[in-house]
């Protein structure tokens, strides 16, 4: 379904904006299906960049859509006149893993029901790619997932929903995602049946605790800096891990890409100037010199590399 469609324009109760994870089914899609199973009212509003992002080895998320006869529209702008006419009395939005930036205008349409699903803790946990930056920064504590109203501001509105979730940053980010997957799903499909009788409370946040970090991308941020302790390039590697593209660095102008490593310690004590070295191969492990310590990483969590691995003894990762 397009904007250019001349059909008469049909009203909705439910507006989905947003996508999926990469090479994941949810959290648009799985949501999308349980609307069109129980019969809902709804309309879906995909960014089109989305729509073309993998959620499998052979399926974009526009085929899945169209497979699963989603009702959805492409857009790369929110068009509010456009909205407006599909708007039903008393209708509510639900933004899930949306990149719109909604305009005052647009909120104040929906008179307060435009939600947002926070796959994170509010308010220490604002903002985008949550799951890489509690890697990186080693938290400790178990997390949350939370739906608040949209205001003017990224995150800040009322708390509508919070769960708590269990999170290990020494797992990579498809191991913690396995878990929360079925708790945001649940936890999404009762917010929804819980509105429709008007059943929740909002709660402010508190501002104090705030924190905010920006969304990532494994091709522009996930450069490796082999200058680092071995315990920060490690979890920078974990944090970039799949779902994601990965880690990457260059060998002999070879951009190779990281999923995972690990940290041992080493007898001997590298100069600075060895960093980033491979000074070993064996038993499919690569040996990386990090001045007390030796990252090991495995020939199955790199790629881009030759077939000939002992090339590599002595070559020095940029």
């Amino acid at each position: 379904m397009t904007l250019s469609n001349k059909k008469k324009i049909k009203k909705y109760k439910l507006f989905l904006f947003g996508g999926n994870r990469l090479k994941e089914e949810g959290p648009l899609l799985k949501t999308a299906i349980f609307l069109k199973k129980n019969k809902f009212s709804y309309i879906c509003f995909v960014h089109k960049t989305h729509l073309k992002k993998k959620i499998s080895k052979s399926k974009d998320l526009e085929d899945s859509l169209i497979e699963k006869k989603i009702n959805f529209i492409k857009l790369s702008k929110l068009n509010n006149k456009f909205i407006r006419r599909l708007l039903d009395k008393d209708a509510f939005g639900i933004s899930i893993n949306s990149i719109w930036k909604f305009k005052p205008s647009l909120i104040k349409m929906f008179k307060g029901n435009l939600f947002n699903y926070h796959a994170s803790d509010l308010p220490t946990e604002r903002g985008a790619a949550n799951l890489s930056w509690k890697i990186m920064m080693r938290k400790k504590i178990n997390s949350s997932i939370c739906i608040h109203q949209i205001n003017n501001d990224f995150d800040e509105g009322n708390i509508i929903f919070k769960k708590k979730v269990k999170f290990n940053w020494n797992l990579l980010p498809y191991q913690n995602l396995k878990y929360v997957r079925n708790i945001e799903y649940k936890m999404i499909k009762s917010f929804i049946m819980k509105f429709q009788k008007k059943k929740f409370k909002s709660k402010l946040q508190n501002n104090s605790q705030s924190m905010y970090f920006p969304r990532l991308n494994s091709d522009r941020d996930g450069k490796i800096c082999w200058d680092w302790k071995a315990d920060d390039i490690v979890l920078f590697i974990k944090a970039f891990s799949k779902p994601f593209n990965g880690a990457f660095s260059y060998l002999k102008n070879r951009k190779v890409r990281i999923f995972n490593a690990k940290k041992i310690k080493s007898k001997i004590k590298f100069h600075p100037f060895q960093n980033g070295i491979i000074y070993k191969y064996h038993k499919k492990n690569f040996y990386i010199a990090s001045e007390k310590n030796t990252i090991l990483i495995s020939e199955k969590d790199i790629t881009g590399i030759r077939k000939n691995k002992k090339y590599y003894l002595g070559k020095k990762f940029k």
